[in-house]
């Protein structure tokens, strides 16, 4: 299977994972033979995975030649540079600004969905409820196209204000945060007995 079968493979998936692996590992397998790695599918699985700095130190080792003649590459390295800024809207332009190569079109998509899902559990655990044109700004929406985004999400309407739906956090709790909650609720306990007395 060659290097793009598996990159198609990993992204139908939707393993990141494996991604990161496989494109680090073509880098390796690129300086050892001489030739030229897929730094775009590398940016691009770093970026997916949420791994911003990765990117940028991936960006400092490429060759100069190689960082001028790549112009997907150098696209890519645009929207790494707005993320790093925190640029939202910045980031969705820039990917929907150009017809991306075959092997990158996938990787754009997949990557457009993941930061808007990230983008809309920051604004749920950030914000009560959020107008229309800031959500639309966060995830890369028209501003008449992200009410139906959020409201299937759990979002509901309230005037001209989308109200975060309520957290719901299923993780367990690790030992020292429930330490303090025991400790925390036999001091209640203890003080509800007193007052009962």
């Amino acid at each position: 299977m060659s290097f793009e079968e598996r990159v198609a493979a990993h992204t139908a998936n939707r393993d990141v994972a494996a991604l990161v692996a496989e494109a680090e590992s073509a880098e390796l397998k690129c300086a050892r033979d001489g030739s030229t790695p897929k730094y775009g599918v590398l940016l691009l699985a770093y970026l997916l995975a949420d791994k911003v700095d990765h990117a940028r130190l991936m960006w400092l080792r490429v060759p100069e030649d190689v960082q001028s003649k790549q112009v997907e590459l150098n696209k890519f390295w645009q929207v790494a540079q707005s993320m790093l800024a925190d640029k939202k809207a910045e980031v969705y332009a820039k990917l929907r600004a150009q017809q991306w190569s075959k092997l990158h079109t996938p990787l754009v998509e997949w990557l457009v969905e993941a930061y808007r899902e990230r983008n809309a559990a920051l604004l749920a655990r950030a914000y009560a409820s959020v107008r229309a044109a800031q959500a639309a700004s966060a995830l890369g929406f028209a501003v008449d196209a992200v009410g139906n985004y959020l409201v299937e999400r759990g979002w509901t309407v309230d005037g001209e204000l989308f109200v975060a739906p309520p957290e719901q956090s299923d993780a367990p709790l690790d030992d020292a945060t429930a330490r303090v909650s025991a400790q925390l609720a036999a001091r209640l306990a203890e003080q509800v007995l007193f007052v009962e007395k």
